[in-house]
C-alpha cells in the first residue's frame, strides 16, 4: 500500500502506544502515507508537528467514532478497543474497501484540520 486510510478514536493511540514507534518507523521506511480523521484530541495534536517527516495527516471531527477503521490494499480492518470487547475484524474485498475508501473521503472533505500552535494545556484531554 502506498497510503493507509484511517477514521479512528484515541483510544486506539492510547492502547497502542506501546508499538506505534515501531509501526510509524515501518511504514516511514516502506514510504507508506496515512491519513487519520478523529476527534480532536492532545495525544493526536502532539503528533501534528511531525506531520511532513512521519508521512501522516490528520484532520478532525467533533465527535469520536465508536471503532477504528483502516483501509488499506482492498483490505478493511475494523477494530474495536473497549474494555468490554476487545475486536477486531479484516475483510478483504476490492468493492468493500472502495466503499470505505468513498466513506473516508466523503468525511475528509468536511473534516478540519488542527494547526499545533492551539493546543490545549497537556491536562486537558
Amino acid at each position: 500500500a502506498k497510503e493507509f486510510l484511517t477514521y479512528a478514536n484515541k483510544d486506539l493511540f492510547v492502547q497502542m502506544k506501546y508499538h506505534f514507534p515501531k509501526f510509524v518507523m515501518r511504514r516511514v521506511e516502506q514510504g507508506i502515507k496515512v491519513r487519520v480523521i478523529q476527534e480532536e484530541s492532545n495525544i493526536v495534536f502532539t503528533a501534528i508537528p511531525r506531520e511532513h517527516e512521519e508521512l501522516h495527516e490528520f484532520r478532525f471531527v467533533p465527535q469520536a467514532f465508536e471503532t477504528s477503521t483502516f483501509v488499506y490494499n482492498n483490505t478493511v480492518a475494523i477494530i474495536s478497543l473497549r474494555e468490554e470487547l476487545i475486536m477486531g475484524i479484516r475483510i478483504t474485498n476490492p468493492l468493500v474497501a472502495q466503499t470505505q475508501e468513498q466513506v473516508f473521503e466523503l468525511l475528509w472533505k468536511i473534516a478540519h484540520k488542527r494547526d499545533s500552535r492551539h493546543l490545549k494545556p497537556s491536562y486537558v484531554s
